[in-house]
């Protein structure tokens, strides 16, 4: 086996009432080949507000990511403006060259035309997604909600300076279990992109199913998850409901996958046993609180973002102040110095008076950072 997995539970036995149980399954890479046979499509922006540096960094950007994927995969290229122009499965030397950046952000109609060559080619791959303003054709987010990102894509996106609209983006990686890196500085832009390329994978189309009606699932879509590649580790965070006085597989999980190396079709199977504790002490030692602050941070990122996007700034202070105690809680280093610098962002922002027009670049970084901490980023 290529896969391997491990299922964490918040509690090991049941007792007098019934509770939502926190989980963590994580796959693990156990042996990679290389990520062949997938199909990458570079969509960028090449707006008025992409002239210049900008538009060079990009191309630039995508030509790094090109060298580092292997060969025997596919890129499809799609640039936007006040138009949309396709170049499905394509040379990038002869391409790139000739974009140039003028004109206005029709991204919704870049979107529709990037999963259409999506679909006909299938999956599984990746979009890229480099846009630095709103879109002008369809300016409703809940429209960019309706769109379906194809079955087998996991979306990576890059949000350039402080004017393109973050909900869009986020929502859009929320669905595909991909991420929003939110850059500041464009000269950034090819080391990220090049970063971003996937050059091994254990397995590709992976379904996990829970076999289990009351299970949700918080940093990825579903029931069942589906994930396009496994690089190297993922971890599916949710609950399940534990009834009172429950003995017995509280989950029967089922990972399906194309193993990289032999292209079979393989299956794990893991069922997820729970006891009845004999007493209320062995209850309580069996709870581990460090899983149910972890579970509570990511939880907490979401919930900071969403009261940001509301303008519902109080409350979104006190969020903050929970998710640096949860952080702590934690003791991850990564988590704790994270929070810390999104709490001084958040208190530069209360400075400026805390109103939505100064929320915009946190907005912009709480939206980046909820992303890249649901996937591991």
């Amino acid at each position: 086996m290529t896969i391997s997995i491990r299922t964490e539970l918040s509690h090991n036995y049941s007792f007098d009432s019934s509770i939502d149980c926190i989980f963590k399954l994580t796959l693990v890479a156990e042996s990679r080949a290389e990520a062949k046979g997938f199909h990458h499509i570079i969509v960028i922006d090449t707006s008025t507000s992409m002239a210049g540096q900008k538009i060079e960094l990009a191309k630039r950007g995508a030509e790094e990511y090109a060298k580092r994927i292997p060969s025997g995969n596919r890129v499809s290229i799609v640039t936007f403006s006040d138009t949309v122009h396709t170049y499905p499965e394509t040379d990038l030397s002869k391409v790139l060259p000739t974009i140039k950046a003028a004109g206005l952000t029709a991204l919704y109609s870049a979107l529709q035309s990037t999963f259409e060559i999506a679909k006909k080619t299938s999956g599984p791959g990746w979009i890229l997604l480099l846009t630095d303003g709103e879109p002008t054709d369809v300016m409703k987010p809940e429209l960019y909600s309706q769109l379906k990102v194809p079955s087998g894509y996991k979306m990576v996106e890059f949000g350039i300076g402080e004017d393109y609209k973050e909900s869009i983006l986020k929502a859009l990686a929320d669905a595909s279990g991909g991420t929003l890196y939110h850059i500041t500085d464009a000269q950034k832009l090819p080391n990220l992109m090049q970063d971003s390329a996937v050059e091994q994978v254990a397995g590709r189309n992976i379904k996990v199913e829970f076999g289990n009606q009351d299970v949700r699932v918080l940093n990825y879509k579903g029931p069942p998850v589906e994930i396009n590649a496994l690089e190297t580790i993922a971890r599916i965070w949710g609950q399940v409901r534990l009834p009172a006085g429950f003995k017995g597989d509280i989950m029967n999980i089922q990972v399906s996958y194309g193993d990289a190396i032999d292209g079979s079709r393989k299956t794990l199977k893991a069922p997820v046993s729970i006891r009845v504790a004999k007493n209320n002490e062995e209850y309580q030692q069996g709870i581990r609180s460090n899983l149910i602050s972890e579970f509570s941070y990511y939880r907490g990122l979401e919930d900071y973002y969403n009261q940001l996007s509301a303008g519902h700034m109080k409350e979104a202070t006190q969020t903050m102040q929970k998710l640096t105690t949860n952080a702590e809680q934690t003791r991850r280093a990564d988590l704790i110095e994270s929070t810390r610098q999104l709490s001084d962002k958040h208190e530069e922002t209360l400075k400026l008076g805390g109103k939505p027009e100064n929320t915009k670049k946190l907005l912009k970084e709480a939206a980046s950072e909820t992303t890249k901490r649901a996937r591991d980023k």
